[in-house]
């Protein structure tokens, strides 16, 4: 009795002896079911008995004795088998165990039967041969397509213009595309085994937390990083973290993808600053003071610290504008400007509220006396004449002072009280500064020091 009619005539308790062993590999066995396995295997043994009924010459023989020279545009039911094991996941261990286990099957029914002698060795060695041949097929057309598939992506990751690349479970770069190494002015060669920290990135530390995050959650995570160009010129990206899972759902590796998003981001800024910050002197505008002074008056209350705030108005920019033109007082409050700020440490806000209106926040302003010191520099510096368009401008100001959580604790209460403060000191003569005190439920006058000889101190409602 040949093989191959045996095959036929049993399939049906081939097929039951192969189920116990795919009820074993079919949490390896990716998206395929028990009937499409069982499909399979009556394919597989189908292909198996036709191979042993066709004829064979010398040459045929001795090349099939030697190993089968796999073709991949071959289309035999193995070949077909290790596409369809390959989409759908399918291990390639539990692929080879298939006709591992269809090989067992039938040589043990053939002993149960007592048919094993009564076979030519020929047969044996033919059976034996055509099963090698299938596992080769099905093992050659699984690789041939993957290295298929990873040749696409490896394409589509190259025609992208964004940045694109892979890093194993330490964070080492396995891939990048054709525009990442042009970013990092690396080769391949030269990239593969390095990470972002060898690269010595200024965000290093960040990417390689947002890499373990992914490594641990099986999620994406996106972030930010820069880098500079060989010309220099530096470029921001913004990157999306994905992770590659394995047949278990466990995280094998980390795809990342970087856009360029430094025009974006300049655009944003641009228009972020012309809506919080003043057109000509390029100071914080009303809406941006306000967001300040609101965040320090929260911090002053969580360090239990002080704040003041002083309002600043020229005494008769308008005459100056009416008489020079507004080209000589937009020079002028230009140069206002580059007086005020030197005058203050750089933690502190200035700000231009509009026309001739400025303000100041001092976050931990110290004692009376600096505060003084600051208000008499700011006044002497502004009293100094002003260079603008061959014409030579003399201006003073007047200056409000409140005190946080001395005279107020909300912002508007503050802005209020600077305002009436300075306004008492234009009331006063003007070219000094006023602290408001609510105490008393007055406001106290100050002369400038080193400016009048005077010592007015009085009161104004």
């Amino acid at each position: 009795m040949k093989i191959s009619a045996f095959i036929r005539n049993n399939i049906q308790a081939i097929l039951q002896d192969w189920e116990q062993f795919a009820a074993s590999i079919q949490l390896k066995s990716g998206d395929m079911d028990k009937k499409a396995l069982r499909a399979h295997a009556r394919h597989m043994l189908e292909d198996i008995a036709d191979d042993l009924d066709s004829p064979r010459s010398k040459n045929e023989q001795a090349k099939k004795s030697k190993g089968r020279s796999f073709e991949p545009d071959s289309t035999s039911a193995a070949e077909d088998q290790g596409l369809e094991h390959l989409q759908s996941d399918f291990e390639i261990n539990a692929l080879v165990g298939e006709y591992r286990f269809l090989r067992a099957s039938v040589i043990r029914l053939l002993s149960e039967y007592r048919l094993q002698k009564a076979l030519e060795l020929y047969d044996l060695i033919r059976f034996n041969e055509s099963l090698d041949d299938q596992i080769a097929g099905a093992i050659g057309s699984f690789f041939t397509k993957r290295e298929k598939q990873n040749r696409l992506l490896a394409s589509v990751l190259s025609s992208s213009s964004d940045n694109g690349y892979i890093l194993d479970l330490d964070g080492m770069f396995l891939y990048a595309n054709k525009p990442m190494l042009q970013i990092l002015n690396m080769s391949l060669d030269e990239l593969l085994g390095k990470s972002h920290i060898d690269l010595s990135f200024s965000t290093a530390s960040e990417i390689h937390n947002n890499i373990r995050k992914v490594i641990k959650t099986a999620k994406n995570h996106s972030g930010e990083v820069k880098y500079t160009l060989p010309s220099g010129e530096g470029r921001c990206f913004e990157y999306v973290f994905s992770p590659i899972l394995d047949n278990e759902n466990k995280v094998e590796a980390v795809a990342a993808m970087e856009r360029d998003v430094t025009d974006r981001k300049l655009s944003e800024e641009r228009d972020w600053r012309h809506a919080n910050h003043d057109s000509l002197t390029g100071l914080p505008n009303r809406r941006l003071f306000l967001d300040r002074l609101d965040h320090d008056i929260k911090y002053a209350a969580r360090t239990s610290s002080s704040l003041a705030l002083l309002f600043i108005d020229l005494d008769h920019f308008k005459q100056i504008n009416d008489l020079l033109g507004h080209d000589v007082g937009d020079q002028l409050l230009r140069q206002i400007k580059e007086r005020i700020v030197p005058c203050v440490r750089t933690a502190d806000t200035v700000a231009r509220l509009g026309g001739d209106e400025f303000t100041i926040i001092l976050l931990e302003p110290g004692k009376i006396e600096q505060l003084v010191t600051v208000a008499n520099k700011i006044l002497n510096q502004l009293a100094l004449p002003f260079s603008i368009l061959n014409e030579t401008v003399n201006i003073s100001a007047c200056i409000g002072i409140t005190l946080l959580p001395h005279n107020a604790i909300e912002p508007e209460h503050l802005l209020k009280n600077a305002d009436q403060a300075m306004y008492a000191a234009k009331k006063a003569g003007g070219n000094r500064f006023c602290f408001f005190n609510i105490e008393n439920a007055e406001i106290c006058l100050n002369t400038v020091r080193g400016w009048s000889s005077s010592s007015d101190a009085g009161a104004a409602a």
